[in-house]
């Protein structure tokens, strides 16, 4: 096809156009390197898992290791869609994901150094959000009394189980997991991608002529490196968390960690320093 072909194709049809998926084999040619150790942090990743999937099997749906069985699985969920979306060239979405991995592995980490505090406080944030939710149904039904009294009611009874307890910020999670160096990255990739702001629309912005921006959309390959840093970083956290909290230290963990401290060091679009040491593996 030529350029005008492809052009007319994505603004037929943006992102979704047939024509992004011929992008992806250049996309993996360039950033060779970074795909291959993705797809090598995920094949570490994945027969963890499943070892220890039954691991809670008997104990009660609340406990630590039944928390972060399923937010592990949501670690490896997000961190594969993060790899796709960045072979597509969609790097802010893949950022986005890649934020998710953060937040589950702060939780990870969390239920590991205090399960049982962690678990109130993962239920908490449960009920807070069930309570917001009850409370916007009273609204939405304010014209019928009926339906509108009975999510009063749920809001009221939820509101009863949260006395005396508090929802701590996300923040506050990464600090008792131990993790509060890589809550950074985090908080980077909530301005660069997951939030909308001044930063995050720049991406949908290109310079037409010297202080001339126009919106554009389209593939990005060259900030795929930096976004598959982002992802590798907090799975690999979110690994260190499971690992931790299932007590199954590997020895392959640390050439990994230490592979991936050479390949953000190298990354020339990153933009925070890395500060990591295989000290943090499991063990």
């Amino acid at each position: 096809m030529t350029d005008d072909e492809i052009k007319d194709a994505i603004i037929a049809q943006g992102m979704l156009s047939p024509v992004i998926d011929g992008f992806a084999p250049f996309i993996e040619e360039t950033h060779a390197g970074w795909f291959d150790f993705t797809t090598r942090i995920n094949d570490f990743a994945s027969p963890k898992w499943v070892d220890h999937s039954l691991d809670g099997k008997g104990e009660s749906i609340g406990t630590a290791i039944n928390i972060a069985i399923p937010l592990m699985a949501r670690c490896l969920d997000a961190f594969a869609a993060s790899v796709i979306l960045a072979k597509r060239g969609m790097t802010i979405e893949a950022g986005t994901m890649a934020r998710s991995i953060y937040e589950a592995g702060f939780w990870i980490g969390y239920l590991h150094k205090d399960a049982i505090r962690a678990g109130q406080d993962f239920w908490t944030d449960e009920l807070k959000g069930a309570k917001g939710r009850e409370e916007q149904l009273v609204k939405v039904y304010a014209d019928e009394p009926e339906r509108a009294s009975m999510h009063r009611k749920e809001s009221d009874k939820i509101k009863a189980a949260l006395v005396g307890r508090d929802k701590p910020s996300i923040e506050t999670v990464a600090i008792r997991a131990g993790y509060s160096m890589h809550f950074a990255f985090y908080k980077s990739l909530c301005g660069i991608a997951a939030h909308p702001t001044v930063t995050s629309i720049q991406h949908y912005l290109t310079e037409a002529a010297p202080g001339v921006l126009v919106p554009q959309i389209g593939v990005d390959e060259k900030n795929v490196g930096k976004m598959l840093g982002y992802a590798s970083h907090g799975f690999l956290m979110a690994l260190h968390a499971f690992l931790q909290i299932t007590e199954d230290p590997d020895p392959k963990y640390d050439p990994l960690l230490i592979e991936l401290n050479r390949r953000m060091g190298d990354e020339a679009t990153r933009e925070i320093e890395l500060n990591l040491s295989a000290s943090h593996s499991p063990g």
